[in-house]
């Protein structure tokens, strides 16, 4: 039913001169200031883990030419009651996802690229290591790292499909399509 309605909504706008074989893709070009300025909003991001009380903070958006995945630089803290409170840094990379219903892209598929804490054991590495990787593909994919204005949503509302992203001189490149 609901790709009945796409095609017939498509079809009275190609009647109308309106929606043209041009007008089946709408590119989008997003900052390094733009994501960074949506998402530092969301953080920190802090959750009870197994091994006491992790938080991710002071989050900065790395766009690095030739790439399709957006990374993150971020100060991470675990504080594990009664033993140790480590600090450290993580850069956490993702695919950019695209919800068309609400004109809003996450974090897809978050994964823990590096990871740097002082103040533990070298016992405890391996499973602070999982712990956070754990962490971010939980709490990342919920963050909005962009969000369209209402006129841009308006324009790009028929366009369902994250068609392709990449990076090109600190600019994240993204096609939208059918």
């Amino acid at each position: 039913m609901r790709q009945i309605t796409h095609v017939t909504i498509i079809t009275a706008l190609i009647g109308l001169g309106i929606f043209s074989q041009r007008a089946q893709a709408y590119s989008l070009t997003m900052t390094q200031e733009d994501l960074q300025t949506m998402t530092e909003v969301w953080f920190p991001v802090r959750q009870p883990t197994a091994i006491g009380e992790v938080e991710l903070s002071s989050p900065r958006i790395i766009l690095a030419s030739g790439s399709d995945r957006i990374e993150f630089a971020v100060t991470i803290r675990i504080e594990m009651p009664g033993q140790y409170i480590a600090t450290g840094k993580g850069v956490i990379d993702g695919e950019l996802d695209y919800s068309a219903k609400r004109g809003e892209f996450y974090l897809r598929d978050p994964r823990l690229m590096e990871l740097t804490v002082d103040g533990l054991p070298p016992s405890y590495d391996a499973m602070v290591l999982s712990v956070i990787n754990d962490f971010t593909q939980q709490h990342l994919p919920l963050i909005v790292v962009y969000r369209l204005d209402k006129q841009t949503i308006t324009q790009a509302s028929v366009l369902r499909t994250l068609k392709s992203v990449r990076i090109h001189k600190g600019q994240l490149l993204v096609d939208l399509g059918l």
